[in-house]
């Protein structure tokens, strides 16, 4: 049968039920959720060496990266064929060019836990009641 797939290493607030209507919706081999990275640092424009763009507050990345939840059809699993695969290597870049990739764009909240200022911030959010990624 299709299965879901999370790496674990972040919360969100993914509506499961909405990725797997759009997976469905949509006929895809492999639906990714696709979110929108918090920038750690201001962000710049620049022509000819002029900047033409400075925002040190306004964070929000103008791209959508892997937020790392998965809808995947049981036919797609087939493409790992051994234990040395790497999934954002030859599995997702195979569905890609195929055409049945498809991104499930979450505009809300998402946080990766990667290192420890990470940890920091989801624990802050968790000691002072702040649950963004409780539905």
């Amino acid at each position: 049968e299709d299965i879901m797939m999370t790496y674990g290493d972040g919360l969100s607030n993914v509506s499961i039920k909405k990725l797997v209507k759009f997976h469905y919706k949509n006929r895809s081999k492999v639906t990714l959720t696709a979110v929108r990275p918090k920038e750690r640092y201001g962000v710049i424009k620049m022509k000819k060496n002029k900047i033409t763009y400075f925002n040190n507050e306004n964070r929000t990345a103008d791209t959508y990266v892997n937020g790392g939840y998965f809808v995947i059809d049981k036919s797609a699993i087939k493409k790992i064929d051994k234990n040395s695969t790497y999934w954002e290597q030859e599995p997702l870049n195979f569905f890609a060019k195929k055409k049945q990739l498809h991104a499930f764009k979450h505009e809300g909240f998402w946080k990766s836990l990667d290192t420890l200022k990470d940890k920091n911030d989801l624990n802050i959010l968790y000691k002072n009641k702040k649950l963004p990624w409780k539905i």
